[in-house]
């Protein structure tokens, strides 16, 4: 019996737990043969998965690979189809002129306008009163009526309330009749002016050189480059021309015009205002007003009057303030570089478009017209200024110098330093204004509207006659 127990202890016992140990090591392995399996199980469905999500990216790859095969089809084909398209679209617009004008010679054929009478016809693209050509439009017309001469304005699009005018689109007229057209821009009726009977006349006010607004708005330098396109094609249609300034009269013949070239003087119209109680931003309570008019674009040269206005306001008058009253889009690329010059001053305003009776106030409390633009056919605002007797500085360039005269400070460096002590010297110097302020009162007889409605007549009588 010990014998047995002996042989347990010693040999069997170590045996069985040698297979007891065999056994559980047997059991781990069969765990993690399991766990194996069902990581190897999960794998695989997130391999068949993501073997799906390869499938179809390989699947797009292959359609963006045929969609860039078209691109780049199209994109070597549609330089060539867009310029076709634009053929097609000049060509079409020809045709549409050439219908135009052969409805108009039919027209004119059948039917006796007025009578027999003569009759003046003005052609505008847009009609508006406030600007210089709706307002010398309207002169025209007033004057030819007072003076017993059939006048009537036609346009494409009538922006005055309560003013009939004609459908540019339905103008007929005869030999015996006059038109005239007011150009400042692209005018559609300058391709078919050319069809009627009548004696056409070009009234040129200038049109703004497009390089002006290259950086600032590509659809204002498009439309400028094809306006004076059109414009040296309808100086081969007319029979003659008028201008308000002989700055554009040396630029007519420099295009070449042959036809005789007649000058009449914009005149001055009052803005003035007695009746209406009328609510503005500008005081004269303390320190100088600085004055601008007219739009707020590139040719005007905004930033230039800024910088001037700075030196002066800093080096000489700490309460001034600069007002620079006109239309002014300040969304615009070149309005948002305007109002970043001005971020850090609150004495420069910019008013936006105001009404005649609200002009009326900032011309009465102005101290001095400063006008630093590049490019102008005539400038009203200048006429203005003068007939409320306010000192003016202007840049010498294009027609100011002629629209001027004496009757202001004209300067040829626009340094600001320089502009900013010409300023100063203006204001402060009683000698000096009243010398300008006397030369005014004798250039604005030349645009007296009684002086410039003779000289007008004897223009519409001397083309009527010949």
């Amino acid at each position: 019996m010990k014998l047995v127990k002996k042989l347990y202890r010693f040999l069997f016992l170590p045996i069985f737990k040698k297979i007891e140990f065999i056994l559980f090591k047997i059991f781990e392995i069969e765990n993690s043969i399991s766990e194996i399996e069902n990581s190897v199980k999960f794998l695989s469905e997130k391999a068949g998965e993501q073997s799906y999500i390869i499938n179809n990216c390989i699947t797009d790859l292959e359609h963006l690979k045929e969609q860039d095969s078209t691109l780049q089809y199209l994109s070597d084909i549609l330089p060539e189809k867009s310029y076709l398209i634009d053929q097609n679209s000049i060509k079409i617009k020809e045709l549409m002129f050439e219908l135009e004008k052969n409805r108009i010679r039919i027209s004119s054929i059948l039917n006796e306008v007025n009578n027999g009478q003569p009759c003046i016809y003005q052609v505008v693209p847009v009609l508006k009163q406030g600007d210089a050509i709706g307002n010398y439009s309207l002169f025209i017309d007033e004057v030819l009526r007072k003076n017993s001469i059939n006048s009537k304005i036609y346009t494409y699009q009538n922006n005055i309330e309560g003013f009939i005018c004609g459908n540019a689109k339905e103008l007929v007229a005869n030999k015996n009749d006059i038109i005239l057209l007011h150009m400042a821009a692209a005018n559609d009726f300058a391709e078919i002016i050319d069809a009627y009977p009548s004696k056409k006349v070009l009234v040129y006010h200038n049109i703004t050189p497009s390089e002006f607004f290259h950086k600032y708005d590509i659809i204002a330098e498009e439309s400028t480059c094809s306006a004076r396109k059109q414009l040296e094609r309808v100086l081969h249609k007319i029979d003659y021309s008028i201008v308000d300034s002989q700055y554009n009269k040396i630029e007519l013949l420099k295009l070449g015009c042959e036809c005789k070239i007649y000058i009449n003087n914009l005149p001055v119209i009052s803005k003035k205002n007695e009746n209406e109680a009328v609510q503005c931003n500008i005081t004269k309570d303390e320190g100088y007003n600085i004055l601008f008019v007219g739009r707020m674009v590139p040719n005007k040269k905004i930033e230039d009057i800024i910088d001037c206005f700075k030196i002066f306001n800093e080096k000489y008058d700490i309460n001034s303030t600069l007002y620079l009253v006109g239309s002014f889009d300040r969304e615009s690329i070149y309005g948002q570089k305007l109002l970043a010059m001005c971020s850090d001053m609150d004495n420069i305003v910019f008013t936006g478009h105001i009404s005649d009776a609200e002009l009326d106030v900032y011309y009465k409390k102005a101290d001095l017209f400063l006008c630093m633009s590049e490019h102008e056919g005539f400038c009203v605002p200048l006429i203005e200024a003068m007939s409320y007797q306010i000192p003016i500085v202007a840049y010498k360039c294009t027609a100011i110098p002629d629209t001027l005269g004496n009757g202001g400070i004209l300067i040829e460096n626009k340094d600001p330093q320089i502009v900013s002590d010409i300023i100063h010297e203006v204001l402060s110097n009683q000698i000096v204004r009243d010398d300008i302020i006397n030369n005014q009162c004798k250039m604005i007889s030349r645009y007296d509207p009684e002086a410039i409605s003779d000289n007008l007549l004897s223009i519409i009588k001397d083309i009527m006659e010949v």
